[in-house]
């Protein structure tokens, strides 16, 4: 992974111009291989057309220059993983005559917001003969100053939530790595994912315990036996289904089964009726699910500690914190599945989708659960809280 630092430069008047800020790419082919400017544009954070310049150093020199970038299989070197760039706005509207992102689903953005259309204001561009706009101050005429106020307009007028978040990061928290009490919480979920199940160990089966008398109280609880195909299990022990997740998987089961028992009694009763291969198992989808996360948050290896985000401060709120991201992120994935009329063999494409929800709730910078939940529904991603 990289991590790339950018500072927008351009029109003085225009509210982003200065702002310094941070974001991560996913590697590209093995290690000798570097991203691209292609690579670059897909992860950037704002949506419209920019041009970015390179910081690169002067071989055999301490020195540094700043490379225009123009072709999209243009490679970016890096120092120590990081790439510096500098970004000129063109526009800040959807560039119709390109990608048209048809292999990327925005339905978790409510209809009114999946665009916001601005005004363009006429900047110079790289090639201006007046030099590189990079460097320079436009002039303040009395054009640039109305198109100013006409755009300021236009993004006051069609500025909603998703809006308010992309402005709102202009001063809003940088990326950073988790503080203490949020590292504490995080360590409790790793040691979770590391702990294999044990039948010895009696905290471990009082995990299954809770999970059989929320959903089945009227019936006596067997470890093993044909009652945990009714709970959604494929198999007569459940903890096979559970396998590679350590006690976590079962642990955020117990969690969702006993805060939202009629909730899960349903997802597992429609998942038992009607053509199997419109059903997903509900077990193995909740290990699925739980393991998900593990990416989303670094906990394989305790990655945590050095990963830089802004949506760490949720964990500080204390230990349930994954707990409430799993019965979330399990709703969702329900709601996507039934809304898709998706297939068995289409349970990638779903867990892949569910993952992009939740990679773009979590980007809003939320400092809590709740209000991660409530843009959640406010997004239609769930049925209710």
């Amino acid at each position: 992974m990289y991590v790339v630092k950018y500072s927008i430069q351009g029109d003085k008047y225009s509210p982003e111009t200065g702002y310094n800020s941070a974001f991560t790419i996913a590697e590209y082919g093995g290690p000798n291989s570097f991203p691209t400017l292609s690579n670059l544009k897909e992860s950037f954070p704002f949506c419209g057309r920019f041009h970015f310049r390179l910081k690169t150093t002067v071989p055999t020199e301490e020195e540094f220059i700043w490379v225009d970038l123009r072709e999209d299989n243009q490679t970016l070197p890096f120092k120590n993983g990081i790439i510096e760039v500098k970004v000129l706005p063109l526009s800040f509207e959807e560039d119709k005559d390109e990608t048209k992102y048809d292999d990327i689903d925005f339905r978790w953005l409510p209809e009114d917001i999946k665009l916001i259309p601005l005004q363009e204001t006429k900047l110079p561009t790289p090639d201006d003969d007046r030099g590189s706009a990079l460097e320079k101050e436009v002039d303040g005429s009395k054009q640039g100053i109305e198109a100013f106020g006409s755009r300021t307009l236009e993004v006051t007028r069609n500025v909603s939530r998703f809006g308010k978040a992309i402005w709102g990061a202009l001063t809003g928290p940088m990326l950073e790595m988790p503080s203490i009490p949020a590292r504490d919480m995080l360590h409790v979920t790793a040691h979770l994912l590391e702990t294999p199940f044990d039948e010895r160990n009696k905290s471990h089966e009082a995990l299954l315990y809770k999970f059989w008398t929320a959903l089945n109280p009227e019936n006596e609880y067997h470890r093993h036996g044909p009652g945990w195909k009714r709970l959604g299990f494929q198999n007569t022990d459940p903890m096979l289904d559970m396998k590679g997740s350590g006690i976590l998987g079962i642990n955020c089961l117990a969690h969702f089964a006993t805060s939202q028992p009629m909730l899960v009694q349903d997802m597992i009763g429609r998942q038992s009726i009607g053509d199997p291969q419109f059903t997903y198992p509900f077990a193995i989808v909740a290990k699925n699910i739980s393991l998900m996360l593990a990416d989303i948050f670094h906990i394989k290896n305790r990655e945590f500690i050095e990963a830089k985000h802004s949506f760490w401060p949720i964990f500080e709120e204390g230990p349930d914190t994954y707990l409430h991201m799993f019965v979330l992120s399990f709703q969702i994935l329900d709601k996507e599945w039934a809304d898709s009329r998706a297939t068995r063999s289409q349970f990638a494409q779903v867990i892949r989708q569910t993952k992009l929800h939740i990679e773009g709730l979590l980007s809003h910078g939320s400092p809590n659960v709740s209000d991660i939940q409530q843009a959640a529904l406010d997004a239609n991603l769930i049925e209710h809280l």
